[in-house]
């Protein structure tokens, strides 16, 4: 029996990344799943402390006003939503080296190196995918730490665990910093009805877990009237390639906090920022027989898995 944490979303929340290493040392946890959005947590904002704001719009904010004159900044002000980013893109345009060396610079002091330190402690093996609110670079500073599934199959106890970055929606930092966040470039849009459609051939290759960030079916969606585009056409040909193999994998994402968890076909959609899942996977048949449900608790002032 291979065991495993699922866990995503967890956006920079230290106690978190704590509850889940110490819960999977302790019971002997195989493999730690992260199913994107590392870092970019709420903090509060500049608007005082009823308002919160993401670290990363903190901080691109921090690095653009730092590399604007007192004139830029001020022409900036009273202008509309779309007139602010319009004239902020053709501001920076040609300063975008130092804000993206402020940003890259906070990430890692006030993020990275802390997620970095906690991660280490764990005694499995890390796998991760990355998320909207993840810069490619993160995994580039967790190299060594966290096997992202992008760079290649990876193989647990016989279990292989495949998957893609496969969110579209940016990020405060993605909307000022695209080249950051090329992941989010390869989105291609489609929808269950779409799916039905294609002829998918055998996978060379099929894997028994796929790891996304963002759902591959539109059960999940938790509007599916206002996102008629819920899933990335490479992230479900993966899946429907593997079926066709014979394959009955088991898939994970997370993204949608709110919308409501369950199996279609094998594909979980769950609560991420609420909830980790160990999941049982028998190593012989490559079926999940068992899955436990953790929720995130506040005990004084530190958070850990009940």
């Amino acid at each position: 029996m291979v065991r495993v944490l699922f866990a995503s979303d967890l956006q920079g929340d230290f106690g978190k990344y704590q509850a889940i290493v110490n819960h999977g040392n302790a019971h002997g946890i195989d493999a730690l799943f992260l199913g994107g959005d590392f870092v970019d947590g709420a903090i509060p904002g500049n608007g005082g402390k009823q308002k919160l704001d993401s670290a990363h719009a903190r901080f691109i904010n921090d690095a653009v006003t730092s590399v604007l004159t007192e004139e830029e900044i001020k022409n900036l002000q009273g202008l509309n939503p779309e007139e602010l980013q319009k004239t902020l893109q053709e501001l920076i345009k040609d300063k975008k080296e130092p804000i993206a060396k402020q940003f890259y610079d906070c990430v890692e002091k006030y993020e990275l190196n802390v997620i970095k330190q906690i991660l280490s402690g764990y005694n499995g093996r890390k796998v991760g995918v990355l998320g909207n609110h993840d810069p490619e670079f993160l995994k580039k500073s967790l190299e060594g730490i966290v096997e992202f599934v992008d760079d290649g199959i990876v193989d647990i106890h016989g279990i292989k665990i495949s998957g893609l970055s496969d969110s579209y929606e940016p990020s405060a930092a993605a909307s000022v910093l695209p080249e950051l966040y090329p992941h989010i470039k390869n989105y291609k849009p489609t929808n269950d009805e779409e799916i039905t459609k294609e002829t998918f051939s055998k996978s060379e290759n099929p894997a028994d877990v796929y790891l996304f960030h963002r759902g591959v079916t539109n059960r999940f969606a938790p509007d599916q009237k206002n996102a008629p585009y819920t899933h990335d056409y490479n992230a479900r040909k993966l899946v429907e390639e593997a079926r066709v193999s014979g394959k009955d994998p088991l898939v994970l994402s997370g993204h949608f906090h709110h919308a409501d968890g369950g199996r279609e076909k094998g594909i979980f959609q769950l609560k991420p920022g609420m909830f980790v899942y160990e999941l049982n996977i028998n190593d012989k048949s490559k079926q999940l027989v068992e899955i436990v449900i953790y929720k995130y608790v506040q005990d004084m002032a530190e958070k850990k898995a009940a």
